[in-house]
């Protein structure tokens, strides 16, 4: 299948620079295109780094398991470590829950995050109330989880991979009702 996956590389290569040409063309830009150039002038100019930095007391981002890395380099720019006190950065998210992936989204970033924060930067609080669902299923889906969201024996997990841990376990708080029927 090599020749056809050449094939296939080159139409999408030629795609890519069509596309390029049209937006230069039309003087346009695209979402990646809007990231990618306000992490670069964040990088390049660090009198409005500073000053969106003092700006703002608290950024909250939610769904944080969705975030790309191109994202994750303008939070840092906004609110992590720096050379001016920046502001509280919130992040919520559930790592199970990452799934646009189509888009560069990469589950990787949050489990950085959250290493970076249980490592000195701030703090991790979990939130394990399920209000939503009776109690027989919660205890599927974490038995369901613990079983398979595990690294291969003896591995440590990677920055991809969920690892379901005693933390994740919701806890259901709706009054029990029918078990599930598996």
């Amino acid at each position: 299948a090599r020749p056809q996956a050449e094939a296939l590389a080159a139409l999408v290569a030629d795609a890519e620079g069509r596309f390029r040409a049209a937006k230069r063309s039309a003087r346009a830009a695209d979402f990646d295109d809007l990231l990618r150039l306000a992490r670069d002038l964040l990088r390049r100019d660090g009198a409005l780094r500073a000053e969106l930095r003092a700006r703002f007391r608290a950024f909250l981002v939610d769904e944080y398991q969705d975030v790309n890395p191109l994202q994750q380099e303008i939070f840092d720019l906004l609110a992590g470590p720096g050379e001016t006190p920046g502001p509280v950065m919130v992040a919520v998210g559930d790592a199970k829950q990452s799934i646009y992936r189509f888009r560069g989204a990469d589950v990787g970033v949050f489990a950085r995050l959250l290493g970076r924060l249980e490592a000195g930067e701030g703090r991790v609080l979990a939130l394990p109330q399920n209000h939503r669902s009776a109690p027989a299923l919660v205890e599927l889906v974490n038995e369901t989880f613990a079983r398979a969201l595990q690294p291969p024996a003896g591995l440590p997990p990677r920055d991809d991979e969920i690892a379901f841990r005693e933390r994740d376990r919701l806890l259901p708080t709706r009054p029990p009702g029918a078990s599930p029927a598996c």
